[in-house]
């Protein structure tokens, strides 16, 4: 095995080690389908070490062809794929080709058709229509066009389709923060008034006790000055 290999090797087992067994400890929901555009549904399963229940793995479509795909969904899997016998030049011309109707598939991981129709068949009676999630990419010759066609051909567009800015989490603990360190300052500042108001009242004890002082003396040196001049 090669230092690049091994490298390699390392890495997918600590990331599974350490990652991916951290999601499957999270995963509840383990029924599930995913409508993928390429390969990337059948990476998670293995990732989570669940059944793949979708037939969309190990092969791709151009994004265009998987739009179609999912807004035609039950049609499309009613089919099965066919060796490809059109004219095709683009990109993924160097791959297998099968054609599903009028899509085409790039098998990138298949080493016949018939493999690929064997496994299609085998996978797609799978299909959990129930709870299925529909994942594509920015790959495959994908537009702007594309992107927006994807998003409006979702059940959830008319739940979603309006932007609306809530509050973060981040902002609404800014603003507690905020709140609380005002309230902070508003108690050092009684705190301060309090404090300043004792010591007023303190120092208007002191000058009254200075007074009574003063004046008692006043008294007393009074009383003294009367009974010397008494004597004399």
């Amino acid at each position: 095995m090669s230092v690049k290999a091994l490298y390699k090797e390392i890495r997918f087992t600590l990331r599974d080690l350490i990652y991916n067994s951290r999601c499957r400890k999270k995963l509840l929901n383990n029924d599930f389908s995913l409508i993928t555009c390429d390969c990337t549904g059948g990476c998670v399963a293995k990732d989570l070490k669940v059944r793949m229940n979708s037939p969309t793995r190990n092969f791709y479509f151009n994004a265009d062809d998987y739009i179609k795909f999912c807004k035609n969904l039950d049609y499309y899997l009613s089919l099965t794929p066919e060796p490809y016998t059109g004219d095709y030049s683009g990109g993924g011309s160097e791959y297998l080709m099968a054609s599903l109707g009028d899509l085409k598939m790039f098998l990138v991981h298949y080493p016949s058709v018939e493999q690929c129709q064997k496994e299609w068949i085998r996978r797609r009676d799978r299909v959990n229509k129930k709870n299925m999630f529909f994942v594509m990419n920015d790959r495959n010759y994908c537009t702007e066009e594309d992107i927006k066609a994807f998003s409006n051909s979702s059940i959830l567009m008319s739940k979603y389709k309006d932007v609306i800015d809530r509050e973060s989490a981040y902002e609404v603990l800014l603003a507690e923060k905020k709140g609380i360190d005002a309230e902070k300052e508003k108690l050092e500042q009684e705190k301060e008034r309090i404090k300043a108001e004792e010591l007023s009242r303190k120092e208007q004890e002191r000058l009254k006790k200075e007074e009574e002082r003063l004046a008692r003396e006043k008294k007393k040196n009074r009383k003294d000055g009367m009974l010397v001049v008494g004597y004399v």
